[in-house]
Order: C-alpha cells, then structure tokens, then sequence
C-alpha cells in the first residue's frame, strides 16, 4: 500500500513540474513579446499618446516600462526553459509573478483612474477591454503564484524523501558492515 502511494506522489511530484514550467516559460515569452509589440506600435493616435504618457509607478515613459518588461519578460522564459533546477525555475516564476504584483499594488495604491497605460496598450493590442485584461492578468497572476507554491511543497517532498531513503540506506550500510565484523 505504502510503495503504491509512494509511487503515486512521486508520479505527481515529476509531472506537475514539467507542465507547470512548460505552461510558464510559455506564457513569460508570450507576455514578453506582446509588450515588445504593444511598446513599438503608436498607429493609433491614443496609443501614441500613452506610450509617451509617465508611468505611475516607475517615472519613465509607459514605452520604457514596457520595453524594460518585454526584455525581462524574454530572457526570463528563456532561463526557464534552459535551466533543468526545477527549485530554481519555481523561484524565477514566484518572482516574476510577485514582481508583477508588487507593481499592480502600486498602481492601486497610486489610485491610477482609468487603468493604468500598460494594460490598456496591451489591451488594445489584444483587441480586449482593458477592464477584462486586467482581471485576466490578476487571475493568472495567482495562478502562477498559487503553482510556484505547490511546486515548492513538492520539492519540499521529495528532499524529504531523498533525505529519508539517504538515511536508510546509510543505516543499512553500517548494520552490514558491524554484521560482517561480529559485532552484533
């Protein structure tokens, strides 16, 4: 009963990871590289006119904001899809979400009326409300967040274990050996 169980969390633990980071990696590209689109597209006149606006939070043109994110957005999708680490994947995708959060706090905190110029270039660039963008954005962001969180109680697991079937094995190792020597 215990291997069946051991095998079904361990069937868990090294699935989850590969669809959480795929799913990841994929969405931090996709974001990234619509914030390249939305940051260097001014056809229409209002586009223009927020991307040159200030960004609430950070002080540099909304254009900048969304260059910087793209850029970071990008390489950080990259990492995630080179790097094998699964406890460091988690830890990029926590900080990109609770990055992304801390800067959605700001802007509430900030009382920006009207949404803020990010989300309502990307949102004109999607071809959605700005309103439905951002609540999309939220969710995804828990998502995210909620996910690293549960990959990280996994690993949590699976050391455990690693560590427990060390010690067993280590355990083992030295009964044989006061076995062999007639010291029991």
């Amino acid at each position: 009963m215990q291997a069946k169980e051991e095998s079904v969390a361990k069937g868990w633990s090294f699935w989850f990871p590969g669809w959480y980071m795929r799913a990841g990696a994929g969405f931090v590209v996709l974001l990234g590289l619509l914030m390249f689109l939305a940051a260097f597209d001014d056809e229409r006149l209002e586009d223009e006119r927020l991307l040159r606006q200030s960004d609430a939070v950070c002080g540099i043109s909304t254009g900048n904001v969304l260059e910087i994110a793209g850029l970071v957005h990008l390489a950080a999708g990259a990492y995630l899809v080179i790097i094998r680490d699964n406890l460091t994947r988690v830890l990029v995708v926590f900080w990109l979400s609770s990055v992304s959060g801390v800067y959605r706090l700001g802007i509430g905190w900030l009382n920006v009326y009207g949404g803020f110029p990010m989300v309502t270039l990307l949102a004109h660039k999607v071809g959605i409300s700005a309103r439905m963008l951002g609540l999309a954005w939220g969710w995804l962001l828990a998502a995210l967040m909620i996910g690293a969180l549960g990959q990280l109680e996994l690993l949590r697991q699976q050391r455990k274990r690693e560590k427990n079937a060390k010690f067993l094995e280590q355990w083992r190792e030295n009964r044989e050996a006061k076995a062999l020597n007639g010291q029991e």
